[in-house]
This record gives structure tokens, C-alpha cells and sequence, in this order.
């Protein structure tokens, strides 16, 4: 009796326990694995007015390379900002037309870490920030330096601030 109570028990458990309906999944083309980026003036093709009337904002202008032309870096002293909760330095500088960060520690008169990285993208229409991205296999991540165009400082960005 006490094996057919506790059988009835866990075969209602296990039926309660049902998924219930699956809902159906819209596959989307740019969820495909085989969808590689356009740039924005593909747009233009088909979209003319609205894509000149957006290149006219600051949205429009807040994403781009990261050259000389773009980079609000140009025309600052570009100083070097520590990191003081990871004793990490960065030091922006252009190669040419291109912008690299230097992330380095000095112990002493000794550098005992030093990083060169390419920054591939800014982000901000210069209006107030630039921040810096970099990418590796298709990922973008955001570099820890931004330059705050209206008070002319460079700083860590939100969320570097605590290492």
C-alpha cells in the first residue's frame, strides 16, 4: 500500500511537471552564422534621404574607424591615465593614421608589463566622449581610455574605475 501510495505520488509530480506548449522561434537572417556586416552607406542604396538626414546627427557621426580624421584625440594632448586599483598605466599615440593604447607598470625605473593594442573603432559623436573599442575574432570590446572632449580630460570610462 505505502509503494503504490508513493508510486501515485511521483507519477502525478511527473506529470505536473509537462513543458507546457513550446512556442515557435522566428529565425531571423542576421541570427545565421553566415551573416557578415555591411557597412551603413549600403544603406544608402535603397534609403537615400533618411540615411544623409541621420549622417547630419551626432548619432550619425559617433561611430567610426579610429583615424586621425574621426578621433577627437587629434587635436589633445593625449595624457597618460593610471588605473591605481590595477597599477596599470595607458598611453594613446598615434602610429600614422592609426591609434594604439599602451598599457604598461612601472615598478621602480623598470617597466614590468607593457601591452600595445590597435584601437580599431571610437564610439561618441565628440560632442561630449570618444571611447575606444578593439576587436578580436569578430568580438568588440572597449578599451580602457575615454577622452571627455568638453572638459579636454582622458579618464578610465564607467565601469573601469573600480579595476
Amino acid at each position: 500500500m505505502k509503494n503504490s501510495l508513493i508510486l501515485f505520488i511521483v507519477s502525478i509530480l511527473l506529470f505536473a511537471c509537462q513543458r507546457g506548449e513550446v512556442s515557435t522561434y522566428t529565425e531571423y537572417l542576421n541570427h545565421n552564422d553566415t551573416v557578415r556586416y555591411i557597412d551603413k552607406e549600403q544603406c544608402r542604396a535603397c534609403h537615400a534621404e533618411i540615411y544623409d538626414s541621420y549622417m547630419q546627427t551626432g548619432m550619425g557621426k559617433s561611430f567610426h574607424f579610429a583615424t586621425k580624421e574621426y578621433s577627437a584625440l587629434s587635436n589633445s594632448e593625449m595624457p597618460i591615465i593610471k588605473d591605481t586599483i590595477k597599477n596599470l598605466s595607458y598611453q594613446p599615440f598615434w602610429q600614422n593614421d592609426s591609434l594604439y593604447l599602451k598599457e604598461f607598470r612601472i615598478k621602480g625605473k623598470d617597466t614590468t608589463h607593457q601591452l600595445i593594442k590597435k584601437v580599431n573603432y571610437k564610439i561618441g559623436s565628440g560632442q561630449h566622449t570618444n571611447s575606444h573599442l578593439f576587436e578580436i575574432n569578430g568580438y568588440v570590446y572597449q578599451m580602457p581610455y575615454t577622452y571627455y572632449c568638453q572638459d579636454k580630460i582622458s579618464d578610465l570610462p564607467p565601469g573601469f574605475e573600480n579595476g
